[in-house]
């Protein structure tokens, strides 16, 4: 009885260390933001710093400044990958966050990718993003403008929804 006794104690621990590791979202991190390595291992896609809860999935970096630039590569562990999307709910919820100034590197940005920075100002939008995701911008009440370069050719429902 001992025995299995000690089995169930092990699964249980076993299964928060499980619990707590899912809670961060992301491969690694580097000058306070935190990226997810893409299929293939050479590109990285920016993406969201926690998740509270499974029920509560609020996502927002807790101490990004006002002023945020993406950088064309990041390295870690050794290795350096380029940066290519802004991935889903990146900076949702950030209300620190004034302007982002994003490498002509990302082709894409996400769902919800900015989604309620209310304090965001401007973004600095490369000729190289082809895409951006819904909700990408959603209730941004500070952006007051933005400038899409020609090679966006797909815009998601509601990316710029106040």
């Amino acid at each position: 009885m001992r025995n299995i006794s000690l089995l169930r104690s092990a699964l249980s621990l076993a299964a928060v260390m499980l619990a707590a590791a899912s809670a961060f979202a992301y491969d690694f991190m580097v000058g306070g933001l935190c990226y997810n390595i893409n299929s293939g291992g050479t590109t990285v896609s920016v993406t969201y710093q926690f998740e509270l809860t499974y029920y509560n999935d609020f996502r927002a970096y807790s101490s990004i400044s006002a002023n945020v630039t993406i950088p064309e590569t990041v390295s870690n562990g050794g290795k350096t990958y380029k940066v290519t999307a802004i991935g889903d709910e990146a900076f949702r919820y950030c209300k620190t966050l004034k302007s982002a100034t994003i490498p002509s590197s990302v082709k894409s940005i996400g769902n919800k990718a900015f989604w309620q920075c209310t304090a965001l100002e401007s973004v600095s939008i490369p000729g190289s993003v082809t895409s951006l995701g819904e909700w990408a911008f959603c209730w941004c009440s500070s952006l007051k403008t933005a400038t899409l370069p020609n090679s966006v050719t797909s815009i998601g429902t509601f990316a710029f929804y106040q």
